[in-house]
């Protein structure tokens, strides 16, 4: 009884014990196996930005020298170049999220899931392509449904019973009703 009572106090204590000793992040950092990790973790992401900044500042650097080489109307050229390509990539980008829309709409009209709509590539299509492509989601996702309800349907074969013919069928009602008062033959 004693050993028991010892056991549930010391279990208690040390529950006790690790709700009370939550440690801070600074305290984490004091071991030295989480502070070198936590050193290599920030280094490896002080590289990457690194890396990332002086690809941008490279490349810039490199645009401004190809500037300076430039005439003032192959500036302006190179600008307009440039604006262009900002602007085409906006306009996909919302015709991308109306073609989106267009295709929820049509996918609720013909009753198909609008969690399919993910399976639509969007890049670079019409709506046409668009069209095409949730016939073809509802041509599958229709086939799949069916099949599996066919199989969730599907019984087993009856078994064959020998046929007897009308009369011995009678021969044999009347056989077994013969004291039967109530059976007419």
């Amino acid at each position: 009884m004693d050993e028991n009572t010892n056991v549930v106090e010391e279990t208690t204590k040390a529950s006790e014990t690790e709700a009370t000793t939550k440690l801070t992040f600074d305290e984490l950092l004091k071991d030295p196996e989480y502070q070198a990790e936590f050193d290599r973790k920030v280094a490896k992401s002080t590289e990457k930005a690194k890396a990332k900044w002086q690809k941008e500042a490279e490349k810039e650097r490199s645009e401004a020298e190809a500037l300076a080489k430039m005439s003032q109307e192959e500036k302006y050229e190179h600008e307009i170049s440039k604006l262009k390509e900002e602007l085409k990539q906006k306009d996909d980008v919302i015709s991308s999220r109306d073609l989106k829309d267009e295709a929820l709409n049509i996918m609720t009209q013909e009753g198909i899931n609008p969690s399919l709509i993910k399976l639509v590539n969007f890049t670079g299509a019409n709506a046409e392509t668009v069209k095409a492509q949730i016939d073809t989601i509802k041509e599958i996702f229709g086939k799949a449904v069916e099949d599996s309800v066919n199989e969730k349907l599907k019984q087993p074969r009856p078994k064959q019973v020998m046929s007897q013919s009308v009369s011995s069928n009678k021969a044999y009602l009347d056989d077994k009703y013969k004291d039967n008062p109530f059976y007419k033959k």
